[in-house]
């Protein structure tokens, strides 16, 4: 499945505003006792039904003073704390509309509205436990409202708890079925939480003219969950062309590696450059893309500007690496292959890397780096001394160095390892052949013969096993 960015939409953008007439309503009916037991005097009285009157006819900046006095001798009235709370959340200042907003809470407990307000502010402000538990409160008492349960399941969404969220906007949805976001959310958080033929049932109630690019999208994955890899590919297409950013090319583009169209992946991934030139999701995806099709020189060329522009990126590096095995020709490997070896050089702990690198200097016979690809195979062997390519490529190196004995050990080992590599054994019976045992060089090129034609079932084998892996942490 792929990231949706943002993953849901945000219903709560700003809070759920108490109608003014809610307040002044209030306000008629508050005791003459504040909470603190402080009475409220009728000129008082009077003083606030102005500041609201003036609040509810848009009058801010006259409401405010007034409100700020009346704070000052009843700091804990509903009423005073709230319209004061909202002003500030009208302002854009949340930090401090929160103070307001806690202390409305704490003056009517009941007050599901103050709750919302006070639950969309935490929220607002990453403040993702307190929302679920104010959010929670204001559902209870006002379970009909579909903001509120849009709220909550937002917060719940935040707290990684898909499953509650999606019982907060199967209740948002009731109260609003036709809401074209809710009913994606609700279909997001039912995915998420592992059902997505539950999901693929919610998102048919969206109006096909209502679909958004996000919601093609998440289409596109549920189909591709269950199964139906045309109508799959149909959403991910659609998303692309409705909204052609980063996110949705890309998707489109590993839509069509899954299932191994790299022709038509390439196309995706060249559009996506043109749009973002210095995209690495895109250069990273035609790398791919070029390598599935055969066109290892290429893939190269795009990987290793790539891990030029990020040198101390280790997945681009792993990617030029099994990039750099497939490559053939001599001159390709040392012309694409060069920003690998400089990444090993830096990152010496990588030992994978190290050894990829060892190969590209082995194989195109850079003989002044001799030494330093010993060292990289050398910590290759000690990180992992059952890996058969490391030992080959030790093995090559001492041929390339008449070291005929280390070779053969380093070569019996590889082949211990990997006995049915035919590179390997061919290596083999040239270093026995160096060190004048005929004998067992032949018996190595008749093993080598007999698994000679499996050599490129093998490398197809590789080459087919990293796609999968590549594809796997794409």
């Amino acid at each position: 499945m792929q990231a949706r960015n943002p993953g849901y939409v945000a219903l709560a953008s700003g809070l759920v505003l108490i109608a003014t007439a809610t307040l002044l309503e209030a306000s008629s009916r508050t005791p003459e006792v504040n909470a603190d037991n402080r009475p409220i005097t009728s000129s008082d009285r009077a003083l606030l039904a102005k500041a609201l009157a003036s609040y509810e006819n848009g009058r801010v900046a006259e409401a405010e003073p007034m409100l700020r006095e009346l704070f000052t001798r009843y700091p804990n009235r509903f009423e005073i704390a709230e319209t004061l709370g909202l002003i500030q959340a009208e302002r854009g200042d949340l930090t401090q509309a929160v103070p307001f907003l806690e202390t409305a809470c704490q003056a009517d407990p009941s007050s599901a509205p103050a709750s919302a307000n006070l639950g969309a502010a935490y929220l607002r402000l990453n403040r993702i436990d307190d929302a679920v538990r104010v959010l929670k409160r204001a559902a209870t008492l006002d379970p009909a409202n579909s903001g509120t349960q849009s709220s909550l399941g937002q917060a719940l969404m935040l707290a990684k708890r898909p499953a509650e969220a999606a019982e907060a906007f199967a209740a948002a949805s009731a109260g609003d079925p036709k809401d074209a976001d809710i009913l994606y959310n609700w279909g997001l958080t039912v995915f998420e939480a592992g059902d997505a033929t539950r999901a693929e049932g919610i998102l048919a109630r969206i109006p096909a003219q209502s679909l958004s690019a996000q919601a093609h999208s998440l289409l596109g994955d549920v189909e591709e969950q269950l199964g139906h890899f045309e109508a799959a590919f149909d959403h991910k297409r659609a998303a692309a062309e409705a909204d052609p950013s980063e996110a949705n090319l890309d998707a489109l583009g590993i839509e069509l590696l899954k299932h191994w169209n790299f022709d038509g992946a390439i196309r995706v991934y060249e559009r996506g450059l043109s749009l973002y030139p210095a995209s690495a999701r895109m250069q990273k995806g035609l790398g791919i893309a070029k390598y599935g099709n055969n066109e290892i020189s290429d893939s190269t060329q795009i990987l290793s500007r790539l891990l030029a522009a990020h040198p101390d990126n280790p997945g681009y590096a792993a990617l030029l690496g099994d990039f750099c095995y497939a490559l053939r020709e001599e001159s390709d490997a040392e012309e694409g292959c060069g920003a690998l070896l400089d990444y090993a050089q830096r990152h010496p702990e990588d030992a994978a890397a190290g050894t990829a690198a060892a190969s590209v200097i082995v194989r195109t016979r850079q003989v002044g780096k001799f030494d330093i690809a010993r060292q990289m195979l050398a910590r290759a062997i000690a990180a992992n001394p059952k890996d058969a390519e490391s030992w080959f490529e030790r093995g090559v190196l001492d041929l390339e160095q008449s070291d005929w004995r280390d070779s053969v050990e380093a070569l019996r080992r590889a082949a211990e390892l990997r006995p049915a590599s035919s590179k390997t054994l061919w290596r083999l019976a040239q270093a026995y052949s160096h060190l004048g045992d005929k004998e067992q060089a032949h018996r190595e090129v008749l093993l080598q013969q007999r698994f000679h034609q499996t050599e490129e079932a093998e490398r197809d084998a590789r080459q087919r096993s990293v796609q999968t892996f590549i594809l796997d942490t794409h």
